[in-house]
């Protein structure tokens, strides 16, 4: 979800994402060997939390294996994050099932089965380990260490909500305005409203206008 809201991208097709459909966890390493074995000339980044990877971590062997020159960024918050946001913005932090009391160690992981493990401590080091790993076409492992208390997710629109209803980072704030088009026969109007207004009231609003122009 990271990746939705703040990854650019430039080719149409270089990112996959189950978009947090139907897959729970695990999509994101074995959807990444898929995509360097259909691209070898292009660079892989997996970005995976460290429950997902957890639950697919086996494929290692086969970046191993085949030489698969793939880099796995795990977010390590020894969460399920995805599940816990939820659980803390919408069920007033009722948190069941999804924290881990004990992570295993990732850098011991990837020395197991033979691939380089970095746990950069700022963005320099993270910046020279993965252009390394690119510059040399090697695998690489990347632990990067958030906070599950902090690091949510945001902007957020929960379930069956209006846009005006988001959730922003903390100190964050954004003026949202609608801006509403109505046509009816010949008649058409613009009209641009703050978010103190309902959507549907501001539709009403812009028909009732242009009937009475009609009129």
């Amino acid at each position: 979800m990271w990746c939705e809201l703040h990854w650019d991208v430039y080719v149409p097709g270089t990112f996959i994402t189950s978009a947090g459909l139907g897959t729970m966890g695990g999509f994101g390493l074995p959807a990444a060997l898929g995509a360097k074995i259909a691209r070898p000339d292009v660079p892989v980044l997996d970005i995976d939390g460290d429950g997902s990877f957890q639950m697919t971590m086996q494929n290692l062997a086969l970046i191993r294996e085949y030489d698969l020159p793939v880099i796995v960024t795990i977010f390590d918050n020894s969460t399920l994050m995805l599940v816990r946001h939820w659980q803390v913005m919408l069920y007033n932090r009722r948190i069941i099932a999804v924290d881990f009391n004990v992570n295993p160690d990732f850098m011991k992981i990837a020395e197991a089965y033979g691939i380089e493990g970095v746990r950069p401590s700022n963005y320099d080091e993270l910046r020279s380990a993965v252009a390394r790993a690119v510059r040399n076409n090697e695998a690489l492992i990347v632990d990067v260490t958030i906070d599950r208390e902090r690091d949510f997710v945001l902007p957020f629109v929960p379930s069956g909500k209006w846009l005006e209803e988001v959730i922003f980072p903390e100190g964050f704030k954004v003026d949202l305005r609608y801006r509403v088009r109505a046509m009816e026969g010949d008649f058409s109007i613009e009209i641009i409203m703050s978010n103190e207004v309902n959507p549907f009231d501001a539709v009403v609003r812009a028909m009732n206008v242009i009937r009475r122009g009609a009129r």
